[in-house]
């Protein structure tokens, strides 16, 4: 449970800082602004993932040392999403996530960051129970397999080797209509 509370906190960080520079992003803006905006994103959710035993500091890293701190974590957040792809392709082959005790889904959802997941955690920690319960386990046994599909659905001969980590980290933050994206409504927004 404890553990739970420290990504749910890591998330709340993660999430009020997700939108901090949207005007970039909405005017469609090219160039070293929206470069250094995605970047911004791509280091932040570092401290989510976990990616190091250092990532936790990222959100405590001024925007000015962006391309520096992604030195250091990028190499963790390109293994994670390799093994969240990896994990996704793996789980969809033998039968789906419908297939999972509901601890492996919660394990699975903490290690991909799953924004749906972080907001039921957060209301069963609010009301004193455990997340890895049969409830958040029916609900996101769909969104999960709709996310995973979303997910898998590439032109795989297309894609370079080298870019295949990019897969699981652009459905999940640039495509509004993945399910578990954090463009996909205003979950994220900042309240």
């Amino acid at each position: 449970m404890r553990d739970v509370k420290r990504y749910i906190n890591s998330w709340e960080s993660f999430r009020d800082r997700f939108h901090d520079q949207d005007e970039i992003f909405a005017e469609s803006q090219f160039g070293e602004a929206m470069n250094q905006a995605t970047k911004r994103r791509h280091m932040l959710y570092t401290a989510i993932l976990r990616t190091s035993i250092f990532s936790g500091l990222a959100i405590y890293i001024p925007p000015s040392f962006t391309d520096l701190a992604l030195r250091l974590y990028g190499k963790g957040l390109m293994i994670r999403n390799l093994e969240i792809l990896a994990d996704t392709a793996l789980i969809m082959r033998e039968g789906g996530f419908s297939k999972l005790r509901t601890e492996d889904i919660v394990d699975y959802c903490i290690r991909s960051g799953s924004v749906t997941f972080y907001k039921w955690a957060r209301e069963a920690v609010e009301n004193g129970v455990s997340p890895a319960n049969a409830v958040t386990r029916k609900g996101m046994v769909d969104i999960l397999e709709q996310h995973a599909k979303k997910m898998l659905d590439c032109d795989w001969p297309r894609l370079p080797p080298h870019s295949l980590w990019k897969q699981e980290l652009f459905v999940r933050f640039y495509d509004r209509t993945a399910p578990d994206s954090w463009l996909a409504d205003k979950r994220t927004a900042r309240r």
